[in-house]
């Protein structure tokens, strides 16, 4: 079943009431490191992730659980103009996860997917410029297991967190 494939298609109508307090804004264009899947050409790779664990995690249904869990950035976190990009951090109950982080907006679904095999993700400065849309930002977070290259049990979603930075000036 490919649910999490089309999830983006619902985060629109999901995300609306997201856009609590911070102005509206644009997104820039910003490329990925995404391998043969055009789906999937967006997607930043971070550590040993690779983008076959990836589609396993995309194709398998999430369970709500407790981990991933975010340590920072604090939730709700109004980022001001100009600010330097926090590293976004998480805990996991399981060994050898991969994680996906999918930011996205009340009007842009796929503002971008990263999956790493790390416990935490520093944006570099173009990428924290994409990021600083002027609204608030939801980050979604999924984690899953994997022995050698082969997803082992649930896909694990944990609790959102959102932010918002405005675009420079």
């Amino acid at each position: 079943m490919k649910v999490m494939r089309t999830l983006g298609l619902g985060f629109g109508l999901l995300l609306g009431a997201a856009a609590l307090g911070c102005s509206g804004g644009e997104s820039s264009a910003s490329g990925g490191t995404g391998g043969g899947d055009p789906a999937l050409k967006d997607v930043v790779y971070e550590g040993d992730a690779t983008e076959a664990e990836l589609s396993q995690l995309l194709d398998a249904m999430p369970v709500e659980g407790k981990s991933p869990a975010f340590t920072s950035p604090p939730p709700f976190t109004d980022f001001e103009v100009g600010s330097k990009a926090p590293k976004f951090a998480w805990t996991l109950d399981q060994k050898g996860s991969d994680t996906l982080l999918w930011f996205s907006t009340d009007t842009e679904a796929e503002l971008l997917r990263v999956f790493t095999s790390e416990t935490s993700f520093a944006p570099d400065d173009a990428t924290w410029k994409h990021l600083s849309v002027g609204t608030w930002v939801t980050v979604k977070v999924f984690s899953a297991e994997y022995a050698d290259g082969a997803l082992q049990g649930k896909v694990e979603e944990g609790q959102d967190l959102q932010f918002c930075s405005m675009p420079p000036m």
